[in-house]
């Protein structure tokens, strides 16, 4: 059971530093001195006690290196992969060594990632990695396929019509 003390404290820290995006995403978090947005796992106590602890730390508003610690985690599950994303998107204080860790992280295990995604049926993370450039002309039918195997076929098409406007659809001459 978690002590609504964590919660208060969670609540004074993102009134003092932050704000929702919105009252629907709770769990994205606009810093109030930058444009950034970052996600705070809500639903995992543990993950969200260490994210807490860069607020107001080392002089900053939020200290990144906190965030970045906590991506360094190994395992890779749909609120990670959205987590970096989110970091990728609003670089704030990101070296372009770490962001390229990111990228690699992520290309390396898309298939799995995709995988997580369905199984969460989390279209919102898919349009992310599009939006991050991760699909392109030789991934695209691989994960569209992976997609199509997990029983996902919202995202799927999602995926298909994305890549009809941004890759083109491969298109065939029957001329003799």
């Amino acid at each position: 059971m978690v002590s609504i003390d964590k919660y208060l404290k969670r609540d004074a820290i993102l009134l003092k530093y932050a704000h929702s995006v919105s009252d629907r995403d709770t769990d994205r978090i606009k810093l109030q001195n930058s444009d950034t947005v970052l996600v705070f796992p809500v639903e995992n106590t543990y993950m969200m006690n260490d994210l807490l602890t860069g607020f107001g730390r080392n002089g900053k508003e939020y200290d990144f290196s906190v965030y970045d610690r906590v991506l360094d985690r190994t395992w890779m599950d749909s609120r990670r992969v959205e987590m970096m994303l989110m970091r990728l998107k609003y670089p704030e204080d990101l070296s372009p060594e770490k962001a390229e860790e990111y990228r690699t992280r992520i290309r390396e295990k898309l298939e799995e990632i995709l995988r997580h995604l369905a199984a969460d049926r989390n279209l919102p993370v898919l349009k992310l990695l599009a939006e991050e450039g991760f699909f392109n002309a030789e991934n695209i039918e691989g994960c569209m396929e992976t997609l199509e195997k997990a029983g996902e076929r919202e995202m799927m098409l999602w995926l298909m019509n994305w890549k009809n406007q941004e890759i083109g659809s491969d298109t065939f001459d029957f001329s003799l």
